[in-house]
């Protein structure tokens, strides 16, 4: 386990490399929140204090080495944004209980998409930062989970709207 100062330092450096408009109000937020203390899962990898910044930083170097690797030539902006901030949709989410962590998200939108729409408060992402974010879960994404605990919540009327939407769509517009 890495120093969690150093860490931060160092995911500093590379964000203001990447000189996007508005990198300075990500980094803030960054700061103000408990991304650099909180841990990156309650059970899996990096469950400990300033695992989540330590697993960006992983996520990010290993990054930079598949892109190397395959010869995928993603800009070095997009390896940074992407690597570094994937899981942001984390922040606030695990909170320390006698003998590790409990996860409670309180804005249940999805795992890639919540990243998404939490960084483009502060910068603009490109299309394939937006795609390489969203889809960065593979296989193991968690939106039909997200879906269900939205429901739970206030947004329970959202499947009215998605039962309204697939109605009209496959009963009364595609009638050939």
């Amino acid at each position: 386990m890495r120093h969690t100062r150093a860490v931060q330092k160092e995911i500093i450096n590379f964000l203001r490399q990447t000189n996007r408009e508005g990198i300075e109000d990500v980094i803030d937020w960054l700061c103000k929140t408990d991304f650099f203390v909180a841990p990156a899962a309650t059970v899996h990898h990096s469950n400990f204090k300033g695992g989540l910044a330590y697993h960006s930083l992983s996520t990010y170097k290993v990054f930079c080495t598949f892109n190397d690797m395959a010869g995928a030539n993603i800009p070095e902006e997009s390896l940074i944004i992407c690597g570094l901030l994937h899981d942001v949709c984390k922040i606030g989410v695990y909170h320390r209980v006698v003998g590790g962590y409990k996860r409670e998200d309180t804005f249940p939108i999805g795992h890639g998409d919540k990243s998404i729409i939490l960084l483009q408060q502060y910068i603009d992402l490109t299309e394939d930062e937006i795609y390489l974010m969203r889809w960065h879960m593979g296989p193991f994404d968690d939106a039909y989970k997200q879906y269900d605990r939205a429901l739970e919540k206030v947004y329970r009327y959202a499947r009215l709207l998605y039962l309204a939407d697939s109605f009209s769509a496959f009963y009364l517009e595609d009638r050939k």
